[in-house]
């Protein structure tokens, strides 16, 4: 089987005689391998620029800008709008800073994504990337997401208990719960889908959203409220990323920057610095790193 279709043959089985909807969910460490699988199979795992146009709620074509994204968790971010306005954002792992026309932004917009997730080449970088954001790796559940379904990783309130092993049989490693009939593997558990418990804390939690089918990363949230929603995948050529990025904050109008254009790029460390933060050039215009 295609490794990026699904590490595991069936993620969601459906057991008829249950009293309820129940699915199936394979051990943390096979589905962060399947992600990995999938940001490789779309050629994201190296550095990356993506060109777009903003809107900022109804307000189209606000600005002009790229992401350059390296997997190392790397980041940055350029805006060029009206009146000669430079807007520059910088990530390095989980430090986020900016700058408005060279001068420090105190209050700055959550504009870039932790996108190097979507570059994760192997199971074990990509819960070091999540790890590094405060997000519980092992922690998953499974919540509607648009007409899909959608992984949870991170949410402790709908993390999916495993239940106690009932007797082993046939395949080692395999067992069967004997009240709905649905076979799990050692490390795995069964969900009744739905919202966390009655009376359950609503705490915030860092998280990020999957598509269930293509294990395509489709969203993260950070504790403080924010929500960054990713559009369906398109191609640039062998590229494939998604085709658009929505960020959502407490008390802001929601910002989104739509594709037009995605390239590999080469992207040294010293593109990320913050001598290019504070820079501000004659001419307010993207300054790229080169295309391999």
């Amino acid at each position: 089987m295609n490794l990026r279709r699904g590490v595991v043959a069936v993620l969601a089985v459906f057991a008829a005689s249950a009293p309820g909807l129940y699915a199936y969910v394979p051990p943390p460490s096979r589905i962060h391998a399947a992600i990995a699988a999938a940001n490789r199979a779309d050629g994201r795992a190296q550095a990356i620029r993506l060109e777009f146009s903003m809107q900022i709620g109804e307000r189209d074509g606000v600005a002009t800008g790229e992401l350059i994204s390296h997997p190392t968790g790397l980041a940055r971010l350029e805006l060029v709008g009206a009146g000669g306005l430079l807007e520059r954002h910088l990530l390095q792992g989980n430090e986020r800073s900016a700058a408005r026309n060279g001068t420090p932004l105190d209050d700055a917009r959550a504009f870039l994504p932790p996108f190097f997730i979507l570059q994760a080449d192997s199971g074990d970088t990509l819960r070091a990337a999540l790890t590094s954001f405060g997000i519980a790796v092992d922690a998953i559940g499974l919540a509607p997401c648009g007409d899909e379904d959608c992984l949870l990783i991170g949410d402790q309130d709908r993390r999916i208990p495993r239940p106690e092993s009932p007797p082993p049989v046939g395949v080692e490693g395999e067992a069967v719960d004997p009240s709905t009939g649905i076979v799990f593997e050692s490390g795995s558990g069964i969900l009744e889908p739905g919202e966390p418990a009655a009376g359950a804390p609503k705490t915030v939690w860092p998280r990020v959203w999957v598509e269930n089918r293509t294990y395509e990363i489709r969203g993260f949230d950070d504790a403080l409220g924010s929500h960054v929603r990713l559009g369906p995948i398109v191609s640039f050529g062998k590229l494939r990323v998604p085709s658009w990025i929505s960020v959502e904050e407490p008390g802001r109008v929601t910002a989104r920057f739509d594709i037009t254009a995605a390239s590999q790029v080469v992207a040294p460390a010293s593109a990320f610095s913050r001598e290019w933060l504070f820079a501000v050039p004659d001419s307010a215009a993207p300054s790229s790193p080169s295309t391999p």
